[in-house]
């Protein structure tokens, strides 16, 4: 049993019968055979996912279809019979539609999903435009969305009659995306979250470190009255330190120069 990433070779070649008997907690995917680690999506991605998920379902609402998010696992062969030691390829897609139930079983999907949808972040940029574009179309999906978070942009291909993906116009930030495989889908690009950036709460070290408050004094807009009230406290420990001292030796207290 394998418990550890660290015990597979990242060179090696290996198939989903390998792949079920890993128990490490990485998320990974396999690439003809080879190893592919996956990073954790950052907030903006899962957003994303959560909104075209929302708009995914309401749309597949007593429809055959239906849509499921990552962690979910998609063996990609043209063979929906396919013993697990003849499967080298399984990826997790952050979103697929699947219209075929009888490609589905317990661990996923065997064989291509109708509609594939990857969001891309900073480090698979590569592997979903070049390397996952030529498996999802050897495998026969019928489209393949590509969604860039920054640009709010969509770019979809379609499988034509040949077997070949070829891309439609992209879809820009005030556009409307739509499929014929689920013909009550439109997924608004305006509506689609923005990244954000989340303000730094102060610490309390920070605080503390943090510049003294100014004395306050009174202005042309602040009465003496509304000044000596609001450092009356100061005054007080001031009149009782001269009282303690005034038993010793007589001493003058500067009194505050208020500017008119």
């Amino acid at each position: 049993m394998i418990t550890s990433l660290a015990q597979l070779d990242p060179n090696g070649t290996y198939t989903y019968a390998d792949y079920l008997l890993w128990q490490f907690e990485e998320r990974v995917e396999l690439l003809r055979g080879r190893i592919r680690e996956m990073a954790a999506p950052s907030r903006l991605h899962q957003q994303i996912s959560l909104r075209i998920t929302r708009s995914f379902a309401n749309a597949l609402w007593k429809s055959p279809c239906q849509v499921y998010v990552a962690p979910f696992d998609v063996r990609l062969t043209r063979f929906n019979q396919a013993q697990n030691k003849e499967v080298t390829t399984v990826v997790q897609p952050d979103l697929c539609v699947v219209c075929d139930q009888a490609k589905l079983d317990d661990r996923g999907c065997l064989g291509a999903p109708d509609i594939v949808i990857e969001i891309l972040s900073p480090g698979n940029s590569k592997i979903e435009m070049k390397d996952k574009f030529e498996l999802y179309e050897e495998a026969g999906v019928r489209e393949y969305w590509i969604v860039f978070p920054v640009e709010k942009t969509v770019q979809i291909y379609r499988l034509n009659e040949s077997g070949h993906f070829f891309g439609l116009r992209p879809l820009v930030d005030d556009e409307i995306a739509t499929t014929s495989i689920i013909p009550g889908l439109a997924l608004d690009l305006q509506q689609m979250p923005r990244n954000q950036k989340v303000k730094k709460a102060s610490t309390n070290l920070e605080r503390e470190h943090s510049s003294p408050k100014q004395e306050r004094l009174p202005t042309k807009n602040t009465s003496i009255l509304s000044y000596f009230i609001h450092n009356s406290a100061k005054f007080h420990q001031t009149h009782l330190q001269w009282q303690r001292s005034s038993h010793h030796h007589r001493t003058s207290i500067p009194l505050p120069v208020i500017s008119s």
